[in-house]
């Protein structure tokens, strides 16, 4: 097979008497790394070349060059190899992307860090065809994020306290990119010099971000695919993406039962815990130290609570394990919330009478739900938990309106207007809830707010 050829990008800018002004052909010469600051006010996504086309598991890439600006402020430019991202909008009209970054002189990757991201060589550009505001999936994670960090020391590390004190030895400080989940921010896609509409550029959630050492096998990071019976039987790695450890000649939803039998059967630990605590051959609070994380897994199912993430029971999340003993559960890909969800998953978006949404058989968990023994065994925590969230703000509609506007700040407001001539609002769609409505920021706010009171009355929070 030929190799690939990157071509000097043509989107870039060039340096005139020390000052950076917007122009052609200026490539990033000998480098392999770039750092930038996250844009702030109009970011731009500037791509030139052609779009692939190739929707197959092979997702064919084309060459593109790239740029990122800050309004009028260049960030950085580079060669792209783009393909076509995502499963479940790999077919619609509005495609996401992924990049992957390389050097036009040197052939070789290019590693990206923008803000106080980990360094990478590839984001993704997404396209969240159901969430016009484009704001979800950053804010539910960025929510999720802070309902683990608002734990003391260690807790509030996320991971356990050994693995980050290795990476802070490792890389002389605290690991502060080390997302644990996924980050993005709005930006005007302008392809080959003409607007195509509002994307996010995202990073990827791999397994850095998870502080993972893939050569460990004790190092363990899990994702299900809409796996409705995970809960009711015995562990099947075809149900799972295994992304750590690394495992010779795997590709997602193998069975890795003969191919790496140690990792497989720490995996059938915890899968095995959670049916013989449903069927009560075990107690859950008397052996839960054994086998899980409880502050982590009781913030996830409180950030499902807050934004009605319902497509989080048997899909969009990470199981991590450091240790091979002691389970994990990180959020990810939440774009499908706060209103927006699948039909087959509740009968209504209402977040009045939605009712708990990790206390729920049907839909995605029709056979069994396991996050229902954590209502059964620990809800004096979880109400603790509400109650403390509560109380110090960091659950509140003003916190969350700020956050949305900060959101969506980082292009200017006439942006959304062209995004719209591009690409009209769906009246409705006929899978979910969705509705012109539901994409807009007054519309998440007013869900959050009756969220909120509504999950109050349920855990007894009067604010006294």
């Amino acid at each position: 097979m030929a190799k690939t050829t990157y071509p000097q990008p043509t989107t870039g800018f060039v340096s005139n008497s020390g000052v950076v002004m917007l122009g052609e052909d200026n490539p990033i010469s000998a480098l392999n790394s770039i750092s930038c600051n996250r844009p702030k006010t109009n970011s731009v996504l500037a791509t030139q070349g052609d779009l692939p086309t190739d929707t197959s598991d092979a997702r064919t890439p084309t060459v593109v060059g790239v740029s990122l600006f800050d309004g009028a402020i260049p960030l950085f430019s580079c060669a792209a190899a783009m393909a076509i991202q995502g499963q479940s909008t790999a077919n619609d009209q509005r495609k996401g992307y992924s990049l992957k970054f390389y050097n036009a002189d040197t052939q070789k990757k290019v590693s990206v860090q923008i803000g106080d991201w980990l360094p990478s060589t590839k984001l993704d550009v997404k396209a969240y065809p159901l969430d016009r505001t484009y704001t979800r999936d950053t804010f539910c994670a960025w929510l999720w994020r802070s309902l683990r960090r608002a734990h003391s020391y260690p807790d509030g590390s996320i991971c356990p306290e050994y693995v980050m004190s290795d990476a802070q030895a490792v890389n002389n400080g605290v690991q502060g990119g080390a997302l644990f989940s996924t980050d993005g921010f709005i930006v005007s896609h302008v392809h080959n010099g003409v607007f195509s509409g509002l994307y996010v550029l995202r990073t990827t959630g791999d397994t850095p971000d998870y502080l993972m050492d893939t050569t460990n096998q004790n190092n363990i990071m899990i994702q299900p695919n809409h796996a409705g019976s995970i809960w009711s039987s015995a562990f099947n790695s075809t149900q799972w993406s295994v992304s750590s450890p690394d495992i010779s000649g795997y590709d997602d939803y193998d069975d890795i039962s003969v191919t790496a039998p140690d990792v497989n059967t720490k995996c059938a630990r915890i899968i095995q815990w959670f049916l013989d605590v449903q069927s009560g051959k075990v107690d859950m609070r008397s052996t839960s130290y054994q086998y899980i994380n409880l502050k982590s897994w009781i913030d996830y199912m409180l950030m499902c609570e807050i934004t009605g993430s319902c497509d989080s029971i048997t899909n969009n999340f990470q199981m991590c394990t450091w240790d091979g003993s002691i389970w994990y559960i990180c959020a990810y890909d939440m774009d499908e919330t706060i209103g927006v969800i699948t039909k087959g998953d509740r009968p209504t978006n209402d977040p009045e009478k939605m009712g708990l949404i990790m206390d729920y058989l049907g839909g995605g968990a029709a056979v069994s739900n396991a996050f229902r023994m954590f209502y059964k065994y620990y809800k004096p925590e979880i109400r603790a938990a509400w109650r403390d969230i509560r109380d110090s703000g960091l659950v509140s509609s003003i916190n969350f309106e700020s956050k949305l506007r900060e959101i969506v700040a980082t292009v200017a407001p006439s942006a959304f207007a062209d995004d719209l001539s591009v690409s009209p609002k769906s009246t409705s769609d006929l899978s979910s809830f969705t509705t012109v409505s539901t994409s807009s920021i007054p519309y998440m706010v007013d869900w959050l707010n009756k969220r909120i009171a509504w999950l109050d009355a349920q855990w007894g929070y009067s604010g006294a």
